[in-house]
């Protein structure tokens, strides 16, 4: 199976709206994530790259995703984020669109004119335009502050699993 490698959506944008399970702390209990057997999902061994400057949720989705059986690497800002792009390319980026040194749309548009292939972006925010944020980076979904774990593993679901044909 082929892991989607464009910035385009054709209009396809994935949201998840319900808020279950706030991001209240670094601690795993708090958090919500159990110890469980992964490798089920089809993308279990996928790259993915989080930018994000909240170091709790920042923690939250590596090691979420981690459980699952993703490769994360993570970075604060976009200038970080372009770093971590010159190592290795990721199958998805999850993006904050407010950061300090570089913000979310700075680090779009940088990405989006690197040479292909290019992975879907999902952004993150507590921005209520988060929905606009995605629309204008030609995002593959949008996950609004605060969020959960299901809501985490459905847009992840959602843009590896075979849910966006980018």
């Amino acid at each position: 199976m082929g892991w989607p490698r464009s910035c385009s959506l054709n209009g396809d944008i994935c949201a998840i709206r319900e808020l279950r399970e706030p991001v209240t702390g670094a601690d795993s209990t708090q958090l919500g994530l159990a110890p469980r057997i992964t490798g089920g999902r089809a993308w279990a061994g996928a790259r993915v790259l989080v930018i994000e400057d909240e170091v709790d949720i920042r923690e939250f989705v590596r090691e979420a995703l981690e459980q699952e059986g993703c490769e994360v690497r993570t970075a604060t800002n976009g200038v970080e984020a372009l770093q971590c792009l010159r190592e290795s390319a990721p199958n998805l980026i999850l993006l904050d669109m407010q950061m300090p040194v570089m913000d979310g749309w700075a680090f779009a548009r940088a990405y989006c004119q690197s040479p292909p292939p290019h992975a879907p972006i999902v952004v993150i925010t507590a921005d209520y335009r988060a929905p606009t944020s995605a629309t204008e980076i030609d995002a593959a979904g949008f996950l609004p502050k605060p969020f959960g774990l299901a809501e985490l593993l459905a847009v992840v679901d959602y843009c590896l699993g075979g849910g966006h044909q980018g």
